[in-house]
Formats: structure tokens, sequence, C-alpha cells
């Protein structure tokens, strides 16, 4: 971090607003007789920073404020890594006498990084790598301390730079790195005891147990293939379950069937019924050539029509004979006859046709 400019006013010996310089300037110094401001400007850049004062110890601010004055503002520039930053703050007094930090703000350029007292002092300490404690000790040391470091004794001075420098932390790492050691002996020379104390096993035991510790190894690398062939048999399991139940009912429903009659007799009954079949398969073969017979001579007996035309004949022929009776024409009556004699003949074949195919059908549905 390197200072380029300051603005203040009303803090401490800088009633009126100054302004400091620094563009430029490698090295500066700040001189001047006791009082005249010098350490009030060291102060100043602290304060715009971290918000504190060094000199005044704690979060006191009050009395940086110049007397007679309500409050006092500070603008620092700063540049780290070649970015410059503006720091402000202003402190007013309070009622009772004492002041609160009112305005703290961080910007680079026109972009302001961080607004309020708590979010300034974070992005600072992020900004320069140090908290407020760090800074004043390497940076910035507070007023005195540089003298007493020389007018001490040598125990002073290392007293005084372990103060300064907060070298007490490497004292404290010191002590505690000693105590870890002694405890870490003492656990080691207990361990080495009770090593001393155990039995151990011989070659040979130990040869066992790395061969079994092996196998062990083996067995546990082979568990998933065992774990997934187990699966598919309990898989198996379950599906020769479900057999064995389906067989079981089957086997249930078998027991419960009863004998049938006359079992023994089976297969005479069979080779008899076999017997029948063929006694009316050749019956059936009978009545069929018996029933073509019979539709042959019921297709060479005269039709319905035929028959109606006979019996339409008759009548004729009777009512003829009843008009022709006293006429005497025995020619007529001659023929008459002749003519009833063959319709008789003809019904009467015709009945026996019809009496000879129910009979065969009767027959025919019988041996079926």
């Amino acid at each position: 971090m390197r200072p380029v400019r300051i603005e203040l006013e009303g803090f401490s010996a800088y009633r009126e607003r100054v302004e400091v310089d620094f563009e430029g300037v490698d090295f500066f110094s700040l001189a001047g007789p006791t009082g005249s401001g010098k350490s009030s400007l060291v102060d100043a850049m602290v304060f715009a920073l971290y918000g504190r004062v060094p000199r005044l110890g704690g979060n006191a601010v009050a009395p940086a404020i110049t007397a007679g004055t309500d409050r006092a503002r500070v603008r620092f520039f700063f540049e780290v890594d070649q970015v410059v930053y503006d720091a402000t703050r202003m402190a007013q007094r309070t009622s009772s006498g004492g002041a609160n930090v009112k305005e703290a703000r961080l910007q680079r350029g026109e972009s302001v990084l961080a607004d309020g007292p708590g979010d300034v002092t974070a992005e600072v300490e992020s900004l320069l790598r140090l908290g407020f404690d760090d800074f004043t000790r390497t940076v910035v040391l507070p007023q005195g301390e540089f003298a007493r470091f020389l007018k001490a004794t040598k125990a002073e001075r290392q007293g005084l730079l372990r103060n300064l420098l907060g070298l007490d932390v490497f004292t404290t790492m010191r002590e505690l790195a000693r105590t870890r050691a002694a405890v870490a002996t003492e656990k080691a020379e207990s361990a080495r005891r009770s090593l001393e104390t155990l039995d151990l096993p011989d070659e040979e035991a130990r040869a066992a147990a790395l061969e079994r510790r092996d196998a062990l190894t083996a067995f546990a690398e082979s568990l998933p293939a065992r774990e997934k062939a187990l699966g598919e048999l309990d898989a198996l399991v379950v599906e020769a379950r479900a057999s064995v139940t389906g067989l079981a009912n089957a086997l249930s429903r078998l027991a419960a069937i009863e004998e049938p009659p006359r079992l023994e007799e089976l297969e005479t009954l069979i080779v008899d019924a076999r017997s029948r079949l063929v006694d009316s398969k050749e019956t059936h073969r009978a009545a069929m050539e018996k029933t073509g017979e019979i539709e042959d001579i019921m297709r060479s007996l005269p039709s319905s029509e035929r028959l109606e035309a006979w019996r339409r004949a008759r009548a004729r022929l009777a009512d003829m004979e009843a008009r022709l009776a006293d006429d005497g024409v025995e020619a007529a009556r001659t023929a008459l006859r002749q003519a009833e004699a063959d319709l008789e003949k003809g019904l009467a074949e015709l009945d026996g046709a019809r009496e000879a195919t129910a009979g065969a059908r009767t027959e025919h549905a019988a041996h079926v």
C-alpha cells in the first residue's frame, strides 16, 4: 500500500481543511515541532482505513476530533497493485460527549466498493490482507513505541518486539509444540511397552493368517457374483415351488376321481363295441343299398301330379257312370271298371312304395 493524497478537516491538529499530496514521491519524511500534526497525519490515514486511531486505543475516536468542532472528516487516497482507492470516514460528536462514525465509504474511481463502517473495514482488510492489529505492528508503529525500543535493554527490546510484531505467537507455538512432543513421546513409550507385552505369533502363524486374509479377500471379491447367482437360484426356487403346488393340486384332483364300475371288463366291452360298430356299418351299408333300391322304385312311380290327375279322372268317371246308368251303355261301364282297376292298382303300388320307404328310413336311422 502506498499513500497518494490525504484530505482532512476537524481532525486532531487540523481544524481547517488540509490536503497533503504524496503523488510522485517515493520517500518522504514528516518533520516539525511537537504538536505540529505529524502523528495526526498518520492517525488520519489509519482512521480512514480502519475507523480507529492507534494512539487512542480501542474504538475511541472522540479525542481525535478537533476541540471546538463537532465533526472530523478524512479522505485518504492510496494505491494497491497500481490501482488507486479512496477511503472516506467522518466522525460526529454525540450529546453524551462521545463520537460515532456517521459516514464511511470505499471507492475505486466512481465505483463504490463498500458503504458503511463495518463493510468498509472488511473490504480494506481484504484488499490489504492485514487487520488493524497487524497493520499497526508491521506498517505503522504507534507513537512512542520506537523511542522505547531505542532506549530499552536487550530483554526489554525483545519484549517490545514481541509485542509490536506479535512474536508471542511463536513462543506460544513453541510451548505448544513442546507439549505435543512430550505427549507424543509418552504415547510412543506407552505403545512400546504395550508391544513388549504382546504375545506375537510366529512366522507360521503369520503366514497362515496372511493366507486366510487372502482367502477372505478373494471370497469378498466373489460375493457380488455369488449374490447374483443366489438371486437367480431364489427365482428358480420360487418357480419350482409354484410347479410343486400345481402338481400337488393335480394329485389331489386325481385322488378324488372314483374308479368307474366294470373297469376290468373295459377291454371286453371295447372289443364288443368295435364288433357292433362293424356290424352296424355293414347294416348301414345294406340299408343304404335298400334305400337306393326304394328310391329307384319311387322314381319309377307316377308323380303326385299324375296321381291327382287320376283321382280327378276317377271322380269324373264316377260321375259319368252315374249319368250313364240309365242309358245302359255296357261298353262305357266296362271301360270304367277297367279304369278303376288300374287306378286301384296304382294306388296300392303307391302305398306299398311309401311303406317300404318309411321302413327303410327307420331301419337306416336305427343302424346309424
